[in-house]
């Protein structure tokens, strides 16, 4: 077993100045499966030097890195991911979203920048979770979410929000209901 001294980063460059051009593409989305974090980091700034064509049907392993990279990894993948082609990323869609979960407020404004790539057949479905994102802790993530929701069909997100204030009103008036139960008496009988 052949074992390297160098850097995962000067390992991605020494890789690739050996590696013929046609079979770059497939060199570094094989390397983002490294255990070594810095060699997939730099293996996928490597990838957004490449037009996206040349490795989009690889595309699948640049969001396995989304599942257990740190998130400045996550955000170059995503990074990564923004540079195909609309049709091509919306295949990614369901792995973009998931990042929208991520504890890191970076992670989630760069899910939502991605998203906005996307066509709006393909984002309005997820017009609920857009709009969920809008109540973020953090403000730029509130702003790409706010982004996102502008780019969506008026009507779309009007209906949203109409089902939000009847949910609201539906809780006020089960509220109402329950306290004029506990008020009579007819709730709780004391014997």
């Amino acid at each position: 077993m052949v074992s390297f001294s160098i850097k995962g980063g000067e390992m991605v460059l020494k890789v690739l100045m050996w590696t013929p051009k046609a079979a770059q593409p497939e060199v570094l989305t094989r390397m983002l499966s490294s255990p070594d974090m810095q060699m997939r980091e730099d293996s996928l700034v490597e990838l957004r030097k490449l037009r996206p064509m040349e490795w989009a049907g690889r595309s699948e392993c640049v969001t396995r890195v989304l599942d257990d990279s740190p998130p400045h990894v996550c955000i170059t993948a995503l990074q990564v991911l923004y540079r195909l082609p609309p049709l091509a990323l919306s295949c990614h869609c369901s792995e973009i979203v998931a990042q929208l979960q991520h504890e890191d407020w970076r992670v989630r404004e760069a899910s939502l920048h991605t998203l906005g790539k996307m066509s709006t057949a393909v984002l309005t479905p997820l017009a609920d979770i857009v709009l969920e994102m809008k109540k973020d802790p953090h403000p730029k993530v509130r702003a790409e979410a706010q982004k996102l929701l502008e780019k969506l069909d008026p009507e779309v997100v009007f209906k949203l929000l109409y089902a939000g204030i009847e949910k609201i009103q539906a809780s006020d008036r089960q509220h109402e209901e329950f306290v004029s139960l506990v008020e009579s008496g007819r709730l709780f009988r004391v014997r």
